[in-house]
Order: structure tokens, then C-alpha cells, then sequence
């Protein structure tokens, strides 16, 4: 829960890559990218449009995030492309609260907090 709230420097990219990797196999594939990048869009009134233009993200993504060029992107390339730029950290979508949450979070925590 702390990482959660509070992350920061070398937690945040972990973290975040933790939430980006569906099946936990240590890699961000074409298909993990096309699916998070599809919930976090708009949709179009026409979805082959959509498709197509997702797919195009997830190559220019692949293209600045996988820097051994392997085709997937691992830790240490996620780490590495969001150190060079950190808005890269929720470039598949917000995986860390505002300060404005956390302050709201912690406030109905407190709230729950038994008497002693």
C-alpha cells in the first residue's frame, strides 16, 4: 500500500511495470500494450480506426521503449525509457494516485483507524 501511495525513484518504474505486465512473465508485449492502450482510449465510431491507430502507438511505443530491440519490452528497458522520460511511467494508463488522492485516501484510512 505505501509503494502504492507513496512510490518514488526507483519504486515508481517497478511498480508500474508490475501493473503493465498482465501475465507476470516479465515482459511487456505488442499484445499487453494494444490491450491496455484500447481500455484507456476513447472510442471511435468506427472501431477498425481505433484498432488501427492503437496499433500504430504500440509500434512507435515499441520503437522508443524496447532498447535491446527484442520485440518486448523487459524491466530494464522500461526502467532505462522512463529514467530518459518520465511520462513514460503511465504511458498505458494512470497507475499512481495524484497527491490530492493520496491526501483523500488517507483521511478515510485514519477514519477506520481503531480507538485506542
Amino acid at each position: 500500500m505505501s509503494t502504492f501511495l507513496r512510490a518514488q525513484g526507483d519504486e515508481r518504474p517497478l511498480w508500474a511495470f508490475t501493473i503493465y505486465d498482465m501475465n507476470s512473465d516479465g515482459y511487456l508485449t505488442r499484445e499487453e500494450i494494444f490491450h491496455l492502450l484500447k481500455g484507456s482510449m476513447v472510442k471511435l465510431a468506427n472501431e477498425e480506426d481505433r484498432d488501427d491507430s492503437i496499433k500504430d502507438m504500440v509500434e512507435m511505443i515499441n520503437k522508443k521503449m524496447d532498447e535491446d530491440k527484442d520485440g518486448r519490452i523487459s524491466l530494464s528497458d522500461f526502467s532505462k525509457a522512463t529514467e530518459k522520460d518520465s511520462l513514460l511511467l503511465q504511458a498505458f494508463g494512470r497507475c499512481f494516485p495524484d497527491q490530492e488522492g493520496v491526501d483523500n485516501f488517507t483521511i478515510v484510512l485514519n477514519q477506520f483507524k481503531p480507538q485506542l
